[in-house]
């Protein structure tokens, strides 16, 4: 950085940039939060969702039945920014949500897929050793990766569920220490329940 430039100027411009970005946020979120209660858009509203690229096409919306904790909107953030898709994540009526731009018919139902296959590791192994992982596995992220509260919850000795996790992170190589890696198998689930209806 060269002596004549003030520390001032920097980050004043980096300031100016996080509350910018900040604003559009709120207004991308006060958009779509009337699009779904069926108000209408200001003009600032409609400048703002058009420049995200939402314009006309294909939208998902999806709501998550679940506490909107920071961390879960930061993971639900992260997820996303994973995929090519147009997306805002926010929190509308207590629940986190999610609009998706969709460039084409099939994107979603391959996201979709893409993330109940996450799945197949641990199906496969209970199809072929008749074994619980899944039931196991599912437990343990509705249980906040309690070994007690499964134990209690499936009737099973503590001794067995660690046995089974450890099959889990070691032989199906499953890193359950990643928040991210918990929140897709949880959607992975979550999906698989879907298809079940």
């Amino acid at each position: 950085m060269p002596w004549d430039t003030r520390i001032f100027d920097i980050t004043h411009d980096y300031y100016n940039r996080i509350f910018e970005d900040s604003r559009d946020d709120g207004n991308m979120t006060a958009a779509f939060q009337n699009i779904l209660m069926g108000n209408s858009l200001t003009d600032e509203q409609t400048d703002t969702i058009k420049g995200s690229g939402f314009n006309n096409g294909c939208y998902n919306v999806l709501s998550i039945g679940t506490e909107a904790t920071d961390e879960f909107m930061y993971i639900l953030q992260k997820v996303c920014n994973n995929t090519d898709l147009v997306f805002h994540a926010f929190v509308y009526d207590g629940n986190p949500t999610v609009i998706m731009r969709c460039p084409s018919s099939g994107s979603i139902a391959d996201k979709c897929s893409d993330i109940a296959e996450q799945l197949g590791g641990v199906i496969e192994y209970d199809k072929t050793h008749h074994s619980a992982l899944t039931d196991t596995l599912y437990e343990y992220l509705k249980c906040s990766c309690s070994v007690q509260h499964i134990s209690e919850k499936m009737f099973c000795h503590r001794n067995t569920i660690n046995y089974r996790l450890r099959i889990i992170k070691e032989e199906l190589e499953y890193d359950l220490s990643d928040a991210e890696v918990r929140f897709q198998l949880m959607a992975a689930y979550k999906l698989r329940e879907m298809r079940k209806v």
